[in-house]
């Protein structure tokens, strides 16, 4: 069965911008697996294995968020997840700004209705840049020598991306959700 998860896909200019940072990283830090460009993201909610009836009601209900309004996300520079000595995710930090968790919270509370579970870590929005770290004994030197890549962005839409492991990128655009909300706040 096809994995799915919904997201934030990043602009072009910062996707290009991660892209050209991560070409230098790869020569100062060995991780198995580094991100396309075409899939750099912030992931809102993975929901894993969907059957085709669950997809269908799934992209009905998520419509629910095109009431909200866009709003500005905020790169903050590279980070990771894990020891420092063996971080298992290279990434890109993101602002946990209010209206980004709102966003997500009301994704988990429409998604609920279906059975899809909210996950029991805190929401930590990121970028990933790199999973599987091989070695990385230089890991705080090249985070602290590195040009970090910083700054807004107007989020105006959200994904459903459907997983394709064996293809480059892996990330397919199942459904658009734009939001188009207006009046005060995030909801329209």
């Amino acid at each position: 069965m096809t994995h799915y998860f919904i997201g934030i896909q990043l602009p072009t200019q910062f996707a290009n911008a991660l892209h050209d940072q991560q070409q230098g990283l790869k020569a100062q830090l060995n991780y198995k697996q580094w991100t396309h460009q075409a899939d750099f993201h912030i992931t809102l909610q993975f929901f894993g294995a969907v059957a085709h009836t669950t997809l269908a009601k799934l992209k009905h209900n998520l419509k629910q968020i095109e009431k909200l309004k866009p709003f500005t996300c905020t790169l903050e520079g590279l980070d990771f997840f894990g020891h420092p000595e063996h971080p298992r995710v290279l990434l890109q930090r993101v602002t946990k700004a209010e209206s980004l968790l709102y966003l997500y919270e009301r994704i988990t509370e429409i998604t609920g209705q279906l059975g899809f579970l909210k996950e029991k870590r805190a929401y930590k929005p990121h970028v990933t840049m790199a999973k599987k770290c091989l070695a990385a004994d230089n890991l705080q030197d090249v985070l602290q020598t590195v040009k970090q890549v910083k700054g807004p962005f107007e989020v105006k839409e959200v994904f459903l991306f459907r997983i394709e492991p064996t293809q480059t990128p892996r990330y397919v655009s199942e459904a658009v959700f734009a939001l188009k909300g207006g009046g005060s706040g995030w909801l329209s």
